[in-house]
């Protein structure tokens, strides 16, 4: 900051004089672009300037411009513009005296005659003009002095402008003009001037907007009568395809409302969605306007882009006194949208019950299904739980049977949402509780697999069939048992669930039973007389499944009913026994031994037994169990491997030690002659010298 720059902030004026009398720089620019006249302006020092204004080569249109070029634009204003902010008449007029650019832009491109138009300041706006400020000046966003004075409501200024020959029909970058400005703020005597100026009354915005259609959606019924008087077109749509009467009505401005249709706006005219004022009021319940739309012949029936009817969309928001009026205006009852979905439909879905009572005193289709899923009221209902609905569509003769899409029936759908109510009133006007959706399922497979047993129960005592499977062939029972419903399971068993059926795959109830390891399950099915040998189409057994995922009390249920302790699946080969082994689960392998497993049963794809699985697992407790009962030591797989080897090739000097104190015949050779010696991996293992010691050859 110079002496000068401070002096002229700080009412040191005879210092100001002092620095200009002996040749101070009177244009050089603090940090901040701000120079002294800058400086003086903007603290409102007029002495301070006055002085300044005195030195000869002093510029008086220097901007506080700040950094480069581009960060400037953001903050430049000149001293002429800091005046006007300022609202300084005095030091405004002596710096139009001293020859000050009138219409020099700063910030955004405004400029002192739009800023003063802006902020309303008559006596400015007077003496720019008196100095050729330029009336039809834009700024960067392509805005007039008049249009911030019509937009902000600043008449007098307006006044002021269109007297000095501006431009009313100048349309800014978005295309709003002064009028449409003025009209969208409710500003009725500006609207006045400029209609009395030429202004162009159906000049849009770039959005299509009029000045008829700003001062509709706001509400301003002076201003739209005005335009009106000035040929306003009453049925230019918006980019949207919306007309002033349209948005009037949307708003609900009365008034509006009634200029634009004594002016008679064309009822018919649909918006870009294809909807007309009339489905417009009927949707947002103007019955004001549907009477007026009615009585001027609106077409009751038409659709909009979705095939919706002024009667659809009344009836989707619950209007009731509206959808009376179109009925009663031959309204079709059961004119479907572009889904299929009728009136009727669509009330029952927003649960407005009195307009479905009014569609069905006018004879609405109950049981028209809608496109797609196929969905009827009663299958919607029955879904959503209204008990008065299902009532009132059950009165009225709705097919208590009519499926969907995917085959589901009423109550199945009330199943399936546990709605029991809804199901006792469906039952009660014959439901058929047997019907079966697209994959099989009935009621009763729905309510087994969800628990529902209260449903089950009553289902059950209206003829559901017990057996009835899906097209996988899993019955009621077998999904209450995988999903582990136990007092479904009960109820079905109490109904004579056959207990031995087994789905596509081959599984009975007593498999999910041990594959999920519930011995509730299990001991129910047992005292049914399951059958405790039947395999899956795999060869699985129900006490394979419980080895394998180490079940003792199901494997030991099992094995007291005479599961039989080495049957084998398909595949690989494997017994019980030898899942029991890969899993580690010693308890049950306990278990399968004292009921008399074969120890030594080979897998029939490489040939492995138990005792060679414990050692590759490095088991040392299920191999001790395995010897203890008598597993053979020397056996070997299909590549001639025996368990020492197996144990030699992980380095286990502990196993190598105990299969070798029972009696492990240490040379025995492999398929390709290699005996347990020549597997040792690592030279200076214990397991060179555990084997040597026992005799080992090369």
């Amino acid at each position: 900051c110079t002496p000068l720059s401070y002096a002229s902030w700080a009412y040191c004026d005879d210092i100001v004089k002092l620095l200009v009398a002996n040749n101070a720089d009177v244009n050089k620019a603090n940090n901040d672009g701000q120079t002294p006249l800058w400086i003086a302006c903007k603290a409102g020092r007029s002495d301070a300037l006055a002085q300044l204004l005195q030195a000869n080569n002093i510029d008086v249109n220097q901007a506080n411009i700040k950094g480069n070029q581009t960060t400037a634009y953001l903050t430049t204003k000149t001293p002429l513009m800091m005046a006007i902010e300022n609202e300084d008449i005095n030091i405004t007029q002596l710096l139009l005296d001293n020859n000050a650019d009138v219409n020099k832009a700063g910030y955004r491109g405004n400029f002192p005659l739009f800023e003063a138009s802006s902020e309303n300041l008559c006596k400015v706006v007077e003496l720019l003009l008196a100095k050729n400020a330029d009336v039809n000046k834009v700024n960067d966003y392509g805005e007039t002095s008049l249009k911030v004075a019509s937009e902000k409501g600043h008449s007098e200024v307006v006044q002021l402008l269109i007297a000095n020959k501006a431009d009313v029909n100048i349309p800014d970058m978005n295309g709003d003009t002064a009028l449409r400005m003025a009209s969208y703020g409710g500003n009725s005597d500006i609207v006045q001037l400029l209609l009395d100026n030429n202004a162009d009354v159906n000049y849009a915005n770039i959005d299509r907007k009029t000045p008829l259609y700003s001062a509709s959606d706001e509400g301003h019924s002076d201003i739209v009568q005005l335009l009106l008087a000035h040929n306003a077109d009453v049925n230019y749509a918006d980019i949207d395809g919306e007309t002033p009467l349209e948005v009037a009505t949307k708003y609900d401005h009365d008034n509006v409302k009634q200029l634009l249709q004594e002016n008679i706006a064309d009822g018919n005219k649909a918006d870009n969605d294809c909807k007309t004022p009339l489905c417009m009021a009927s949707k947002e319940n103007h019955s004001d306007v549907v009477e007026l739309l009615l009585a001027d012949n609106a077409d009751v029936n038409e659709i909009d882009s979705e095939g919706a009817t002024p009667l659809w969309w009344a009836s989707w928001k619950g209007n009731n006194v509206v959808a009376q009026l179109l009925l009663a205006n031959n309204a079709d009852v059961n004119k479907a949208n572009k889904y299929n979905q009728t009136p009727f439909y669509i009330a029952i879905q927003q649960e407005h019950s009195d307009v479905a009572q009014l569609l069905l005193a006018n004879n609405a289709d109950v049981n028209k299904a809608t496109y797609g899923i196929g969905e009827t009221p009663l299958l919607l209902v029955s879904k959503k739980g209204c008990n008065d609905v299902v009532e009132i569509l059950l009165a009225n003769n709705a097919d208590v049977n009519k499926v969907n899409s995917r085959g589901e029936t009423p109550v199945y759908l009330a199943c399936e949402q546990n709605h029991i109510d809804i199901i006792q009133l469906l039952l009660a006007s014959n439901a058929d509780v047997n019907i079966a959706d697209v994959y099989g399922k009935t009621p009763l497979y729905r309510a087994s697999d969800l628990g529902y047993s209260n449903i089950a129960q009553l289902l059950l005592d209206n003829n559901a069939d017990v057996h009835k499977a899906d097209k996988e062939g899993w019955t009621p029972l077998q999904r209450a048992i995988f999903y582990g419903h136990l007092n479904v399971t009960q109820l079905l068993l109490a109904n004579n669930a056959d207990v031995n059926i087994a789905n596509h795959d081959g599984k009975t109830p007593l498999f999910f039973a041990s594959d999920k390891g519930i011995s509730d399950f299990a001991q129910l099915l047992l005292a049914k007389n399951a059958d405790v040998n039947t395999a899956d189409n795999d060869g699985k057994t129900p006490l394979y499944r419980a080895s394998e995922s180490g079940c003792s009390d199901i494997a030991q249920l099992l094995l007291d009913n005479n599961a039989d302790v080495n049957t084998a699946e398909n595949f690989y080969g494997k017994t019980p026994l030898m899942v029991a082994t890969e899993k580690g689960k010693s308890n049950v392998a306990q278990l399968l031994l004292d009921n008399n497993a074969d120890v030594n049963t080979a897998e029939t794809f490489y040939g492995k037994f138990p005792l060679m699985v414990a050692i590759k697992r490095e088991d040392s407790d299920m191999t001790q169990l395995l010897l203890d009962n008598n597993a053979d030591v020397n056996k070997v797989d299909k590549d001639g491997k025996t368990p020492l080897m197996v144990a030699t090739e992980n380095g286990n000097s502990n196993m190598v030690q105990l299969l070798l104190d029972n009696n492990a015949d240490v040379n025995t050779a492999d398929n390709d002659g290699k005996r347990a010696l020549d597997m040792v991996t690592d030279p200076n293992s214990d397991v060179i010298n555990i084997l040597n010691a026992a005799g080992a050859t090369e």
